[in-house]
């Protein structure tokens, strides 16, 4: 083979493509699971690629089953993203996000992944933190004046619930969810105004089958805080 074919041949040789994606190796805060009160939430991470790493991306949103309010005055749910190049085989991520005033209470997905020079894209990590409003991290009150728990009805009967509530800003909304086995049956809102009311609620029993059922009561206020007073009964 010629001098001129060899070089031919070498140069039509490429290197390998990278196709191993970099890794987020250490994802230390938020802790999963924590409460975060105050104004700041501190990322604390650790990015790693077999080559060169390229940006990492960092999103934030409420989980899937996040409370749904139709009160038109409660906060929104806050929802971020933020996308930083870095650089190098290994990346320290150390960063502090401020907290809007209108961050509605509630658990909050923090979503981290990262991307290498060569376009592969990590796993996501995920931590699951409950994010309380900085302007208003109290909760409101309720009291579950009747039912007694373990009361027993015919479906004949109709289920009365009474209850006070109480919020030191503003109330936003009362939710009742009635479940068997876990099972959500039925739910129902009602929209209280200002800081104490008292619940009134009736639900007909007939068409329910014999058996365990417990209800809920939720209490909202306006940035989202809640409160929640069950019961279990049955149906003979």
């Amino acid at each position: 083979m010629s001098l001129l074919a060899l070089i031919s041949l070498s140069a039509c040789k490429k290197e390998p493509a990278d196709r191993d994606a970099p890794q987020v190796s250490a994802f230390t805060l938020p802790a999963d699971s924590s409460t975060i009160t105050g104004n700041q939430l501190q990322i604390e991470a650790r990015v790693t690629d077999n080559e060169q790493l390229s940006q990492y991306k960092l999103i934030i949103q409420p989980v899937s089953n996040a409370f749904l309010s139709f009160d038109s005055l409660a906060l929104s749910y806050w929802q971020y993203t933020r996308i930083q190049d870095v650089s190098g085989a290994d990346a320290l991520i150390s960063d502090i996000i401020t907290l809007p005033d209108t961050c509605a209470s509630a658990w909050y997905a923090v979503i981290l992944s990262a991307v290498d020079a060569s376009g592969n894209v990590s796993p996501a990590d995920t931590h699951v933190v409950f994010i309380r409003n900085p302007m208003d991290g109290i909760v409101p009150a309720i009291q579950l004046q009747w039912p007694a728990d373990l009361q027993v009805f015919t479906n004949a009967d109709t289920l009365g619930i009474t209850a006070t509530v109480s919020d030191n800003a503003a109330l936003s909304s009362v939710e009742f969810n009635l479940y068997q086995n876990s099972v959500l049956l039925q739910t129902a809102q009602n929209y209280p105004t200002g800081t104490s009311a008292n619940v009134a609620l009736r639900f007909p029993l007939s068409g329910f089958a014999a058996g365990s059922y417990r209800f809920e009561l939720t209490v909202y206020d306006r940035a989202l805080n809640s409160a929640t007073e069950s019961r279990n009964f049955g149906i003979q």
